[in-house]
């Protein structure tokens, strides 16, 4: 245990291009993280100097990356924050192996990032964690284990879908339907796929099991639809594409047929989708940290923040102080390889996020379940914060 940690920032703080900008700077939200950063380390001084805070630039480039790395400046870090970008992490990941020094990354979600690396750590969830929770959460509240997966365009919209199905299919549940929306027409042919109009006296005739166990839907003059009432039991949709969520909820409204639907707490933030539609059709989320805006502790960062730097805070200001925050608080406890702390130490709440768990990982296991009821949301899992969920055996 030390007097005093020192913390090295490797950001792309593009020191250069700074007093030639004007108006918004193209890297706002690297300043965000760290100004949010330097928040935190005042908090953990206030008392005493504990934590010396050095910022490196990396350019967002791999050659200014190596160069710093061979300076031998990094050696004399006892944490490293960041880099953002995979190039450079890849670096100083290789760099954080061979020399020992834990390294953390406040905002990628991507499991790549630690990779073999027992000294590299996420602030935020991986998309197999998260879609491991969500598992667990569908194979505890469905019965019908017919489940349809709709995944978007992005690398990790798939890593969360095929880790989802995979999970589920160990614990027998069907996966009936599973597509891709990559572009504009993959989504509009998801929306007219479950909202499809058949012909009712052909299946009549040549399906009458079909028929029976189905529920007539009117759409319009001439048009009912004729739906399976057992077809589908839930439907996951890992992606925040704006399209593809309007659509399936849309579709969804158009079959009244209340079918559960599981998607993520970003969709908060889109203009097309209310949060009364979200409450009414009791749509689940997956989250990451959750953090109540309405609390003391929320309440007083931003005036702090704003008493700091003439603004409010944004997200990145939020992720900034909160990983600097916690993961400081653990360097100071516990030292230099604090992960023998963490490992072992369960849930812990966070300062203004809901809470951190790094129970035998190196990414956080907290990942919050929502719906919204009575217009706010509501915690599905981790009524009693002192139960850890349990991590599904590999």
């Amino acid at each position: 245990i030390k007097e005093v940690y020192r913390v090295g920032v490797m950001l792309p703080f593009m020191a250069d291009g700074l007093s030639t900008s004007k108006g918004n700077k193209g890297n706002q939200f690297i300043l965000d993280i760290y100004q949010g950063i330097t928040e935190a380390v005042a908090e953990l001084n206030i008392d005493e100097e504990k934590i010396q805070l050095f910022a490196f630039d990396t350019q967002q480039d791999s050659a200014a990356t190596a160069e710093l790395l061979e300076s031998g400046d990094l050696l004399q870090m006892d944490l490293i924050v960041g880099p953002l970008y995979p190039a450079p992490a890849k670096l100083v990941r290789e760099y954080s192996v061979k020399n020992r020094i834990n390294m953390v990354n406040p905002l990628s979600t991507n499991s790549v990032t630690i990779g073999t690396n027992p000294y590299s750590f996420l602030m935020k969830s991986t998309s197999e964690t998260r879609a491991k929770t969500a598992a667990r959460y569908a194979i505890q509240n469905f019965e019908n284990k017919n489940t349809t997966i709709f995944y978007g365009d992005k690398e990790q919209d798939s890593v969360f879908a095929y880790t989802y199905k995979n999970l589920l299919e160990a614990d027998s549940f069907n996966i009936s339907w599973i597509a891709a929306s990559r572009d504009p027409m993959a989504s509009t042919e998801i929306l007219r796929s479950l909202t499809e109009v058949f012909d009712t006296d052909t299946i009549r005739d040549s399906n009458k099991v079909y028929i029976s166990n189905t529920v007539k839907v009117k759409v319009g003059e001439e048009d009912s639809l004729i739906l399976s009432r057992d077809t589908i039991g839930h439907i996951m949709v890992a992606s925040s594409d704006n399209l593809l969520v309007s659509n399936v909820l849309s579709a969804l409204d158009t079959r009244r047929d209340s079918i559960p639907v599981i998607g993520f707490d970003d969709w908060l933030e889109m203009n097309q989708i209310s949060f009364d539609q979200l409450q009414r059709m009791k749509v689940v989320m997956v989250g990451q940290n959750y953090f109540d805006f309405s609390s003391p502790k929320v309440a007083d960062f931003k005036e702090n923040y704003r008493k700091s730097y003439n603004k409010l805070p944004s997200h990145f200001s939020y992720d900034g102080y909160e990983t600097m925050r916690f993961f400081g608080e653990k360097l100071i406890e516990y030292g230099n390889y604090f992960q023998y702390g963490i490992y072992k130490e369960g849930f812990q709440p966070g300062y203004l996020y809901f809470g951190f768990d790094y129970t035998n990982a190196n990414d956080n296991q907290v990942v919050p379940i929502t719906t919204m009821e009575n217009l706010e949301l509501k915690m599905l899992n981790y009524e009693n914060i002192e139960k850890k969920p349990s991590d599904f055996k590999e």
